[in-house]
C-alpha cells in the first residue's frame, strides 16, 4: 500500500464493528477522524447510500424517523442512535452528519470503508441498515449480488472524486466471522467482499485495499488470537492488524511523530502511588509542558483525545 494518512490527514471512518476498533487507535494515535457517522454498519449497499448522502449534503428529515414502542429509529442508521425524544434522535443524527461532511472537501483526507457482511435485510424492497428488533417477518434477507455492489459503489466513488479529486478511499473487510447463518454463508460472504474490493481498487488510483481479512485468517490462524466466542479477534489480534495498518498507511514523518508521542502518553497515563506530593506535582507540570509542547509542533493542540489527558493531568 501507498502511505495515504499524514499528521494532516483527516479521516472518515464508516464500516462494521471492526471499524471502531481501528477508529478508537486512530483517536489515540491523534489522528483527526469522524468516526461512523452513522454507527455501525455491515453491508456495503447501505454504506454506499449513506456515503452518497453525506457527498450531497442531504440532512436526515423529520419525516424518515420511524416509532416503534417508545422509540425513534432511522432505517439508515444503528440503533445507538435511537431514543424517545424524537428532536434529540434528528439533532444527534445531524449532528454527526455535519461532522463528517465537512471532512469530505479538506484537502487531506481518506475515506476508510469497512465492510462487514454481503448478507443485508430488505424492508419492503428497500436494503435497511438495522432491523432495530422488528418482526423478522417484515424482512427479507439477500445475499448481495456482487454486480450490484460493484455498480453501487463505482457510482459512490465517482461522486466522491468530483466533489474532491485528491481523496484517499482505503477499503478493508472486517475479519469477523458471521455465523448465525452458518460457515458456508459466511464465506460466500466474505469472498463477494473481498472480491468487491480488489474490484474498486482496480477501478481507481485513489483507492487501496487494506487485507485485514487476510491477515487474521491467514496470519492469526490460531484461536489464541480469538474470543472466547471463537469468532471476534481479541485485543491481542486487533494490535497485531492495527501495527500493520500503521506500517503500510502512515507515512514516514506520521510513522516518526508516533515513535515520540508513545512515550509521551505513557507519561500522561502514569498514576502515581502517592499523588499530591511534591515529586507527582512536579512529574505532572512537566508532562503538561512536554504535551503542550507536542502539540504546538505538530498542530494537534485540539485533538479531543490529547485534551482529555491534559484534563486528566489538571484534574488529578
Amino acid at each position: 500500500m501507498t502511505p495515504v494518512i499524514n499528521v494532516k490527514s483527516n479521516v472518515l471512518l464508516m464500516g462494521s464493528c471492526f471499524a471502531e476498533h481501528i477508529g478508537r487507535r486512530l483517536e489515540h494515535a491523534l489522528v483527526h477522524l469522524e468516526l461512523n457517522p452513522f454507527g455501525v454498519l455491515y453491508n456495503p449497499i447501505t454504506i454506499a447510500e449513506n456515503l452518497q448522502r453525506l457527498i450531497k449534503n442531504e440532512l436526515i428529515r423529520e419525516d424518515e424517523l420511524v416509532l416503534k414502542g417508545e422509540l425513534y429509529h432511522s432505517w439508515a442508521h444503528h440503533g445507538r442512535f435511537s431514543g424517545s425524544d424524537k428532536a434529540e434522535v434528528l439533532a444527534s443524527m445531524n449532528d454527526r452528519f455535519f461532522g463528517a461532511n465537512g471532512l469530505l472537501t479538506n484537502e487531506h483526507v481518506t475515506v476508510l470503508v469497512t465492510f462487514g457482511s454481503a448478507l443485508a435485510f430488505k424492508k419492503q424492497g428497500h436494503i435497511v441498515a438495522n432491523c432495530h428488533k422488528y418482526p423478522s417477518t417484515e424482512f427479507e434477507q439477500v445475499l448481495l449480488p456482487l454486480d450490484e455492489m460493484i455498480e453501487e459503489w463505482q457510482a459512490t466513488l465517482d461522486m466522491l472524486l468530483s466533489l474532491n479529486e485528491t481523496v484517499n478511499v482505503v477499503f478493508t473487510v472486517s475479519p469477523v466471522r458471521y455465523l448465525k447463518d452458518g460457515l458456508i454463508q459466511n464465506t460466500r460472504s466474505k469472498s463477494r467482499l473481498v472480491e468487491l474490493c480488489h474490484t474498486l481498487a482496480e477501478y481507481s488510483k485513489n483507492v487501496q485495499y487494506f487485507p485485514a481479512y487476510e491477515i487474521v485468517t491467514d496470519e492469526l490462524r490460531d484461536y489464541r488470537f480469538f474470543e472466547t466466542d471463537m469468532t471476534h479477534p481479541n485485543e491481542m489480534a486487533v494490535e497485531y492488524v492495527w501495527q500493520r495498518f500503521v506500517e503500510t498507511s502512515f507515512d514516514g514523518d506520521l510513522q516518526e511523530m508516533q515513535k515520540e508521542w508513545k512515550h509521551l502518553e505513557r507519561a500522561a497515563l502514569h498514576r502515581s502511588f502517592h499523588p499530591g506530593t511534591n515529586e507527582d506535582l512536579a512529574f505532572k507540570e512537566s508532562t503538561l509542558q512536554r504535551l503542550n509542547a507536542f502539540a504546538l509542533a505538530y498542530s494537534v493542540e485540539e485533538n479531543k483525545y490529547l485534551l482529555e489527558l491534559k484534563k486528566k493531568l489538571n484534574d488529578g
